[in-house]
């Protein structure tokens, strides 16, 4: 066995490419039925030009494949036939006469045989030495364990599949044949420093002829060019140096078959083309590596240099010329890109150098939406719509159809829930006919859950639904709307960007609230005014359908009740809480075993127990956290339930005007965040503040939507409050912030003056700040915030450019010079102090 393997050791120094030689036969023949394994792989092997089948005709792919073919297949791959014919004659093996078939060829191998001094030319291979010979031929020479390990590498670099036989078995030709196709596939492997390395070329590359060109258009980005055929540029190398083929400094273009490669994958990249003895491709390996592949962040991503005639792309920071680039499968040029602006946020760009050397010549630009009209598509595009809803053709003038590009590659698959942008793309140079070209770009992607948190940042409204982020858009054609809520459970409809376009609620969470005016619900009187916790109160429809079932017939003034919120925002579920009033006498809190005796009884507080204060005389519930309510106390309780699933819990309290006993501490804040984030039970405030030049999070209790200055809406909008300013928080001593005051600025009147700023010096020696509002001692722990552009970052003092100051013989400022020079900054005091806390910078004057 060690001499056999030698042997196959030293056929397989002789090329690389044996394996694609190795089984060598014919593919269209009279015993290879279409429906055999083995029928494509023949065919393709006949492809390449192999040697050709059996005298008779036949593949015969049943026979065995013995050592003397193995070594005329070699020949063969290496183009030693003739050679193979002058040295016919005589062998060093006792067992090959000099009249044997294969003579020739033994004696061009000069194989080693075994220690008897034969070669045994017709032994058959097996499936083990099969693998061996394919392993080596693709590069990989390591000494494998006899006969497992050479199968299990085999195995793990993909030459097994669809042939798994027993390492002993007697391996077919129809199954060489296949090992063999796999391989032609499988990309060679080197050694550097003793680890295997991929060098980038597949087996196929070194089959067949093979020429160099340089990839510019297919049909499908250039309609000019013939379908079947890719528009390429003849290219010579020298030296491992790329030259592309010119006359007259114009590029000469020439159509080739696109044969069996997607060229597609190749624009704008120099490739070596693997051709068939017919001259159809069969395989293409890159030669250009100079590619730049990022993702555009901003809708303004290409810009343009008059002076230096380039164009820019802000995200990579790279300038181009007027190259050829193909937008969403259009092939078009860098001038109509800037003047369409078609790229913009979510776009993927790509540039390609195709010599490596000469700069990024050609690019490719796939999800581009910037100058986009955007549909939601309700019905499903069959095979005779000519419209996608009414809104969109699907076809031009000529009935020949848009580009689709995206989730799907045609019109007839675009269903109801897509969301389709239609994008128009100018061609006006000179490989694309003059006008504008039309792509239909799909987004297929919907999200089903409960949106647990709704962030508010200026303009921008962010939801969270399974751990997901999503930003919600404006409704577009289609679309029912996307008006969100924390809390509420159902389906969004995401575009690009995972832009919501469309919200289906299917129902929120109880709710608590107090009737604010009585009612008896008729047919024509279904609504009801509700004071809600967030210290708003909001006029609801009821679902007249649904009382007395799952809606009270009537209410009264002061009721406290649960309801709940169809997918349309009516109430579909109202009931009164009943009132049980438990004086404080008969009340106890135990913070310690979380629970409250209720007349002596104990029930337990969970994380789901929610607390409210009723306030009778305005009839008001506001939020309570348990952690707020002071331990051995004797609140009184207005009412209270229990838990339905978990025995003796309670579920609800709520107290009857009763204060929470903790202290509180009152920081001043720069607010970058207003969130609301919904549990299973409740929903809260929370903040994002840079606070003593420290990031940080302050939740509001359970079920506060009303800090004062700052309120969120039930949808989880900024009611109230606004983003990047200051406030004086109130944190109570479980450290949530209970209330908070928006401050003014301390110079207002340089508000109008330099647009919500002033500028400033420092007299460091008395640790204050003048403005053009006079001098503000300085807080010892002042923060000082650049907001520029919405950097929100914690700078020193020093950072601020500093008006030159005047001033007279005994030091006092008489003026401010060189205004130009300033930074912007809005000035902020402590209210408790008057000193100045936080500085933010806007800009410079």
């Amino acid at each position: 066995m060690k001499n056999l393997k030698k042997l196959i050791a030293v056929v397989l120094t002789f090329t690389l490419v044996f394996s694609a030689m190795a089984v060598g036969f014919a593919g269209t023949f009279s015993d290879v039925s279409s429906s055999a394994p083995y029928a494509s792989a023949v065919a393709r092997l006949q492809s390449l030009g192999l040697v050709s089948g059996m005298p008779d005709g036949t593949f015969q792919p049943d026979g065995v494949v013995t050592r003397a073919q193995m070594i005329a297949f070699v020949n063969a791959a290496e183009g030693l036939q003739q050679a193979a014919k002058v040295s016919a004659g005589p062998t060093k093996f006792s067992d090959v006469p000099a009249n044997f078939w294969a003579a020739g060829d033994i004696n061009v191998a000069d194989p080693s045989g075994y220690p008897d001094g034969t070669f045994r030319p017709n032994n058959p291979v097996t499936y083990t030495e099969a693998l061996a010979m394919i392993l080596r031929a693709l590069g990989y020479t390591q000494d494998y364990s006899w006969p497992y390990g050479v199968i299990s590498k085999a195995t793990s670099v993909g030459i097994t599949k669809g042939v798994v036989l027993s390492a002993g078995t007697t391996i077919t030709r129809g199954e060489m044949a296949m090992l063999i196709n796999n391989a032609l596939d499988l990309d060679i492997n080197t050694y550097v420093n003793g680890a295997e390395s991929d060098t980038g070329k597949t087996l196929l590359s070194r089959v067949g002829n093979s020429t160099t060109y340089y990839v510019y258009a297919t049909h499908d980005v250039d309609s000019s060019v013939t379908t079947g055929y890719v528009k390429v540029v003849p290219v010579t190398e020298t030296n491992g140096l790329y030259q592309m083929t010119y006359n007259n400094g114009n590029l000469v273009y020439t159509l080739i078959p696109t044969g069996s490669v997607n060229f597609n994958n190749y624009l704008g990249q120099i490739v070596t083309v693997n051709e068939d003895t017919n001259g159809n491709p069969l395989a293409a390996t890159p030669v250009t590596t100079d590619i730049k592949t990022f993702t555009a962040t901003t809708n303004s991503e290409v810009s343009f240099n008059a002076t230096t005639q380039k164009y820019s792309f802000y995200d990579a920071s790279v300038s181009v010329d007027n190259i050829p680039v193909v937008v969403d499968g259009v092939l078009t040029t860098m001038a109509d890109v800037y003047k369409s602006q078609v790229v913009d946020n979510g776009s993927k760009i790509t540039l390609i150098d195709p010599t490596n050397v000469s700069g990024y010549g050609y690019a490719v630009i796939t999800d581009a939406t910037g100058n986009a009209q955007s549909l939601l598509v309700n019905n499903n595009v069959t095979s005779s719509s000519s419209y996608i809803d009414n809104r969109f053709a699907i076809n031009d003038s000529n009935g020949n159809p848009y580009p689709v590009v995206g989730a799907v590659s045609k019109a007839t698959d675009i269903k109801a829930g897509d969301v389709v942008y239609q994008v128009s793309i100018p061609v006006d140079n000179q490989d694309v006919t003059n006008g504008t070209a039309t792509v239909l770009y799909v987004v297929r992607q919907s999200v089903t859950g409960t949106i647990s948190q709704v962030s508010v940042s200026g303009s921008t409204t962010t939801v969270t639904i399974n751990g997901t982020n999503y930003t919600v858009g404006s409704a577009i054609p289609g679309s029912t709307g996307v008006s969100v809520s924390a809390g509420s459970t159902g389906t969004a409809i995401v575009g690009k960007n995972n832009t919501i376009v469309q919200w289906s609620g299917t129902s929120t969470a109880t709710n608590y609230a107090v009737v604010q005016y009585g009612n008896t619900f008729t047919p024509y009187n279904t609504s009801v005014s509700l004071a809600l916790p967030d210290g708003t109160s909001k006029v609801f429809n009821v679902v007249y359908s649904d009382i007395p079932s799952t809606v009270v017939a009537n209410v009264y003034a002061g009721d406290v009740v649960t309801y709940s919120l169809d997918s349309n925002g009516n109430i579909s579920n109202l009931a009164e809480i009943t009132v049980n009033s438990v004086p404080s006498t008969g009340v106890l809190t135990d913070k310690t075993d979380n629970l409250i005796k209720i007349n002596g009884t104990p029930y337990y507080v969970s994380s789901s127990t929610v607390f409210y204060n009723y306030d009778p005389t305005d009839k008001t519930l506001t939020p309570v956290n348990w952690s707020d309510v002071a331990d051995s106390s004797h609140p009184a309780i207005y009412a209270y339930s229990l838990s339905s699933s978990s025995y003796g819990t309670l579920s609800l309290v709520i107290f009857n005007n009763v204060a929470s006993l903790t202290s509180t501490t009152t920081p001043v804040d720069y607010v970058t965040g207003i969130n609301e984030v919904v549990t299973s039970s409740t929903s809260y405030i929370s903040l994002n503040v840079i606070e003593n030049g420290v990031s940080k999070t302050y939740n509001a209790p359970a079920g506060t939507l009303n800090l004062g200055d700052i309120a969120v809406n039930s949808n989880g909008t900024i009611a109230t409050g606004a983003t990047n300013a200051a406030y004086q928080l109130t944190i109570n001593a479980s450290g949530n912030v209970i209330g908070a005051t928006l401050l003014s600025k301390a110079d207002t009147t340089a508000k109008t003056v330099y647009a919500e700023g002033t500028t400033v010096y420092f007299n460091y020696q008395n640790n204050s700040i003048y403005t053009s509002a006079g001098f503000m001692p300085l807080d010892n722990n002042v923060v000082v915030i650049n907001a520029v552009n919405g950097a929100n970052t914690v700078v020193g003092l020093g950072s601020i450019v500093q008006d030159t100051v005047t001033k007279d013989a005994n030091g006092n400022i008489t003026g401010l010079n060189g205004v130009t020079g300033s930074s912007v900054v809005d000035v902020y005091t402590n209210p408790s102090t008057g000193k100045a806390v936080l500085i933010i910078i806007r800009g410079t004057k």
